[in-house]
């Protein structure tokens, strides 16, 4: 009888910190809003994994001046969440000016579509973390024969 006690006390124990180790963070400060509104990472890589069914859309603007060339494009954006754990992202990138030498040129650029998938996530009171893998593709919606080429198209 006094062993099943002791097994019965260690399993409540072991069950009571495990479930102290999947507790949610707090919903305050940055974990107060949803998680397509918090602040970015510090440092990541594809990092485009929001809530299923929410969409986000960007325009990011491209700005380059090197010696006799310059680059000026916009890239809008747009991410599905498929899952909880799975996004889609297109962007098609718009060049309005790209110069190289006495060439210059404009237009539409290559396109990108890329799938997140999270095969990690782990959630503590204080912090989360998060590794995806992503693959993507590229396609040549630019024009490789204008001077200088939009694209590989």
């Amino acid at each position: 009888m006094r062993s099943y006690l002791i097994l019965l006390l260690t399993t409540l124990i072991c069950t009571q910190t495990f479930a102290k180790e999947e507790e949610q963070p707090p919903r305050v400060g940055n974990f107060a809003i949803a998680a397509s509104q918090q602040p970015g990472q510090f440092f990541s890589f594809g990092a485009n994994i929001i809530e299923k069914d929410e969409s986000q859309f960007a325009l990011t603007s491209i700005n380059f001046r090197g010696h006799s060339q310059y680059q000026v494009a916009f890239a809008p954006a747009y991410v599905f969440g498929l899952t909880e754990n799975a996004s889609l992202f297109v962007q098609a990138p718009i060049a309005k000016r790209y110069k190289l030498a006495e060439q210059h040129s404009s237009g539409m650029t290559d396109s990108l579509v890329q799938l997140e998938t999270a095969f990690y996530n782990y959630k503590n009171k204080c912090y989360e973390e998060q590794a995806t893998f992503i693959s993507g593709l590229v396609i040549p919606t630019g024009d490789s024969y204008k001077t200088p080429p939009t694209g590989l198209g």
